[in-house]
């Protein structure tokens, strides 16, 4: 006999598992959450897993104000540490104008964030090379939390609530009868639902079988390297730098943790064949423009570095909603390296659609149909950047 559930949900990292989460807190009844691997190994578990409300779009201001604050008191709701560092947010730039539009906007939603001239940043980050640089926007309350920590805690409560987890049980189709979702297939047997959510990440397409609704992701490989770094990188904010096309944090034990920001070439991927290692010329091209920034880690080495996955859209946004044409079928695809940032409160929202109750934020923005409907997202940096 087939088991049952009011919803499945496909994928183990930050969106499902935070989706699956809010939809036990509402009483929406069994709730299985089910991952191919482990909790958070897809892209979620190699994020650099910074929380800032640096967007240039007003769902996403929104939804990132509110993920500042469910970061911060995740570790009281959830009764787990989720290493939520709250050491603050800078994005330098040498063209200043840019970051008005998006102080304009925190300003409207009380978000407390200011712009800081070349000596206001010298004097906060005496470490810091501003030769380049006109200006920075500054969030003293964003920082970056542990991915792993996070997805385990929201696992651990929901199962108060009716969420059952299945590691190593990998979905192989969704059914629908009628324009309905009637259940899934698995590698341990199928599961009779009238709700499914598609939040597989770089794997979001291989278990969707509607041809009428396709996906338009693609993947590409993202690496991250850490470095032993000087005293004065201690507890240093998160610094994005498109001048130079790089971004760093502290992290823990001292170290910095640093990669290459968009817009850049992407690098295609099969999401079952990944190397995950990082590559040396990576780790040598980003620490030679660290080092203009900072000159002070002229003599730092990588402890270790890793390679995971973006699955991006067209604009450069999720797609989250319900899908269209086919009943209980609902999306949460196509992070492109925003889904730790502004995960909790998607799944927040999109728990409040599927129970059929209103959304604490509407997301309508981000819906599948906007591709077609020429509702999509631009960034006051230019194309391909994901604020």
């Amino acid at each position: 006999m087939a088991e049952t559930a009011d919803a499945v949900v496909i994928g183990g990292g930050i969106l499902g598992a935070s989706t699956a989460y809010y939809l036990g807190k509402l009483g929406f009844g069994k709730i299985a959450l089910l991952e191919k691997q482990t909790l958070a190994s897809g892209s979620t578990g190699k994020s650099a897993a910074v929380v800032r409300s640096f967007y240039s779009n007003e769902v996403c201001v929104r939804l990132a104000r509110r993920a500042v604050d469910v970061f911060e008191s995740f570790h009281e709701e959830l009764g787990e540490d989720i290493g939520f560092n709250r050491i603050g947010y800078m994005v330098i730039t040498d063209q200043p104008s840019t970051l008005d539009r998006v102080l304009e906007l925190h300003r409207q939603h009380g978000i407390k964030s200011s712009k800081l001239s070349p000596d206001q940043i010298k004097k906060m980050l005496p470490h810091m090379n501003v030769e380049d640089v006109a200006a920075a926007g500054y969030e003293p309350d964003s920082g970056y939390a542990d991915p792993f920590l996070t997805v385990a805690a929201l696992v651990q409560k929901g199962r108060e609530t009716g969420i059952q987890t299945f590691q190593k049980r990998q979905v192989e189709r969704i059914n629908a009868k009628n324009g309905r979702i009637e259940s899934v297939d698995t590698t341990r047997g199928p599961i009779s639902t009238r709700v499914v959510l598609n939040a597989g990440g770089p794997w979001a397409s291989q278990v969707h079988p509607f041809s009428e609704i396709p996906l338009p992701l693609r993947i590409s490989r993202e690496q991250d390297c850490v470095f032993d770094a000087p005293q004065e990188f201690k507890d240093q904010s998160v610094v994005s730098d498109p001048i130079l096309g790089v971004y760093s944090r502290s992290d823990v034990g001292g170290k910095l943790l640093a990669g290459v920001g968009y817009p850049k070439p992407e690098e295609p991927c099969d999401p079952d064949h990944v190397d995950e290692r990082s590559d040396q010329d990576f780790a040598e091209d980003l620490k030679k423009r660290l080092v203009q920034r900072f000159p002070s880690l002229s003599g730092s080495t990588v402890v270790h570095g890793w390679a995971g996955m973006y699955t991006i859209t067209p604009d450069w946004h999720p797609i989250v909603g319900k899908a269209p044409g086919v009943e209980g079928y609902y999306l949460a695809v196509g992070g492109s390296g925003h889904s730790f940032k502004i995960g909790p409160p998607i799944g927040e929202s999109l728990a409040a659609m599927i129970a059929g109750k209103k959304p604490p934020i509407d997301i309508s923005a981000l819906r599948y149909e906007r591709f077609k409907e020429n509702q999509t997202f631009s960034s006051v940096w230019g194309p391909g950047n994901r604020a």
